[in-house]
């Protein structure tokens, strides 16, 4: 049924390309619009069971205040080494964070404005990540 006609495949087999091509097409734009849409929610390392997404590693970044202002601004090369150590850094906390909640090691809230002090952030991010070193620390 199908002829070659010029080298190109005329027939029954063009539409079922056709079709195949349109519904990669369909799955990659949804998936560059579900990303496009949720950046934040995008996972970049997976601890155990738990996922680590962009929100959470960039709200780490902001907390420990990478880039002093009155320290020369590092290379592009050193920041990026730098980061790497710290994102190690980051996994290894929550492997062990994770271990002290199978333990069921808990910080009360007064234990943490204790460890914030009265100039601790009220920012929700930097307060779970404060949460999140004394529960370390309790271990």
């Amino acid at each position: 049924m199908c002829r070659p006609h010029s080298g190109v495949t005329i027939g029954a087999v063009a539409p079922h390309r056709f079709l195949a091509v349109a519904a990669l097409a369909l799955v990659a734009v949804s998936a560059c619009d579900r990303f496009a849409t949720h950046p934040g929610t995008h996972v970049v390392a997976e601890v155990g069971t738990q996922a680590v997404t962009i929100d959470e590693w960039q709200a780490y970044l902001e907390t420990i205040q990478l880039q002093d202002p009155a320290v020369e601004p590092l290379s592009p090369g050193d920041l990026a080494r730098v980061k790497s150590r710290l994102f190690d850094d980051f996994l290894e906390a929550e492997l062990l964070f994770q271990k002290a909640k199978r333990r069921k090691v808990t910080v009360s809230d007064e234990e943490l404005a204790a460890y914030l002090g009265s100039e601790g952030s009220s920012e929700p991010a930097a307060r779970e990540l404060a949460r999140r070193d004394l529960t370390i620390q309790e271990l």
